[in-house]
């Protein structure tokens, strides 16, 4: 379960082609987030607060959800835009301003990642605050508006950003073309590309494995045991050479893979420069890895004195690794 904020604005001069469609997609996007199991976070003022907070409570409603635990806002002096969910008072007035003391407004404080559909000025210092505190920012470009100037702004940086958990064309989807006809059906399917990204910013689920290409028994059951160990863990494990077509490059498509993992798993067993290259390629990048090797290997002094689980059979293995990566998922 994530926190995702919402903000932005919906309706522009009259004359807009992308009012119905902006105020569609918010609808959408307001019950793909609770049927995903996140919260939506709000600032309570604008009329797209409003339409994805209806939608977020209808959806609550239709699977006995309590809105007052995945729908939150903070409102400031102005009356609120809407009575869904939990409201709280803002200690945050002016977001346009530095507060005293220096506190983020709540709703960009407390999220994982904030959506940014629409709007204007306001909208712009959402974004800026969602940079201040290192939060992922969604910006739906295809709508419009600030979301399009935030978008660009946010390309300019993806490589420091975003480029670890998602690559640049997951991210441009962002920038769908809107069809002269939008059905009701592409709406709700861009709000679900947009919320599976989000969750993607918000928290990689792949783990990229490290071992060597020898096609031996014991190694070819090994793989079948990390993959299994991180769906069970709700992970998705693979290594390069079963991830890969024909037409891709293989040391970039590797190093890719890392910066994208939300860990390593490095089995050492096999004495091979790929393996060694690609895990201190990660350790470099400050990933979190777990090391593992066959009983009875020789580790060269480079990594001789890394924590490495040591295996003998697959079930140890698998009991062994399966605890490693609970407290992964803990940290």
């Amino acid at each position: 379960m994530a926190k995702i904020v919402v903000a932005g604005g919906l309706f522009a001069e009259e004359g807009d082609a992308r009012n119905e469609a902006r105020s569609q997609f918010a609808r959408a996007l307001g019950r793909e987030l609770i049927a995903r199991g996140h919260v939506l976070l709000g600032a309570c003022r604008t009329q797209l607060d409003a339409v994805v907070a209806a939608a977020a409570e209808e959806i609550c409603i239709e699977r006995g959800l309590d809105p007052k635990k995945r729908i939150r806002s903070w409102v400031s002096q102005k009356p609120p835009s809407h009575e869904k969910g939990e409201i709280t008072r803002s200690r945050v007035e002016d977001w346009g301003h530095v507060p005293r003391g220096y506190d983020f407004p709540e709703p960009i404080r407390e999220a994982d990642a904030a959506v940014i559909v629409g709007g204007w000025t306001g909208t712009q210092y959402a974004a800026t605050w969602a940079r201040i505190a290192d939060k992922p920012i969604v910006p739906i470009a295809t709508f419009g508006h600030a979301a399009a100037e935030i978008f660009n702004d946010e390309l300019q940086n993806f490589d420091h950003r975003y480029a670890s958990r998602v690559s640049l064309g997951d991210y441009e989807i962002l920038n769908r073309v809107l069809p002269g006809v939008t059905s009701q059906a592409w709406i709700e399917s861009f709000a679900k590309d947009v919320v599976s990204l989000t969750e993607k910013l918000i928290s990689s689920k792949d783990v990229f494995i490290i071992m060597s290409f020898a096609e031996k028994a014991h190694l070819v059951d090994a793989y079948d045991t990390f993959c299994n160990v991180c769906k069970a863990n709700d992970f998705y494990g693979f290594k390069v050479d079963d991830h890969i077509d024909n037409r891709q490059r293989i040391v970039p498509t590797v190093l890719e893979s890392i910066r994208r993992a939300a860990f390593i798993i490095a089995d050492v067993s096999e004495p091979r420069p790929n393996v060694y290259y690609e895990l201190g390629f990660a350790q470099a990048l400050g990933k979190g890895v777990i090391t593992t090797a066959y009983e009875g290997t020789q580790l060269p002094f480079d990594i001789f004195d890394v924590p490495t689980l040591y295996w003998g059979s697959q079930h140890k293995l698998r009991e062994e690794l399966d605890k490693r990566i609970k407290l992964v998922r803990k940290s």
